[in-house]
């Protein structure tokens, strides 16, 4: 893909909220999309997830995790991007990064989350809902694990040792 566009850009609910001669904040939805122009390089690999399901309204069976992998050859970073969305329960993730080496270690590992799913940023509070480090995270030889938040977007990049 050589370009996306957000539709929020052209909608009430941008990336970027201003006031005219006035501040400029990140709204909740800007780190995600900031996070995956920058570390989603490469290409896209077949993702094998399996997690708990919930009856939604698209399906009576969606998994309450959704993720992608994606690898960039010139760097030799593989990327984990993973969303809980379960709103009460903290997920154990485990991946088993095979073919890539016993070498790996992890050189970021941020997410996007808050207690209160409604919270937004403000121009009085721009920084409510930014991304922070993941606290439990880990990679022993080709096994990745973390521990995600509820409700939360993250994303974990390993690369070689």
């Amino acid at each position: 893909m050589k370009t996306a566009c957000i539709a929020q850009l052209v909608n009430i609910i941008g990336p970027i909220m201003t006031e005219p001669g006035g501040p400029a904040w990140r709204q909740t939805i800007f780190h995600p999309f900031a996070l995956t122009t920058r570390y989603a390089q490469g290409r896209v690999l077949r993702t094998l997830a399996s997690s708990p399901t919930y009856a939604g309204k698209a399906s009576p069976e969606m998994p309450y995790l959704h993720a992608c992998v994606t690898e960039d050859e010139a760097t030799g970073q593989i990327v984990i991007f993973a969303l809980n969305r379960h709103l009460r329960e903290e997920m154990d993730l485990e991946v088993v990064l095979r073919g890539f080496g016993e070498d790996r270690r992890i050189i970021d590992a941020q997410q996007v989350t808050h207690p209160n799913m409604k919270a937004v940023n403000t121009k009085d509070d721009p920084d409510n809902v930014a991304p922070q480090p993941i606290k439990n995270v880990a990679i022993d030889g080709r096994t990745l694990k973390a521990k995600l938040a509820p409700g939360s977007w993250n994303v974990i990049v390993t690369g070689a040792a």
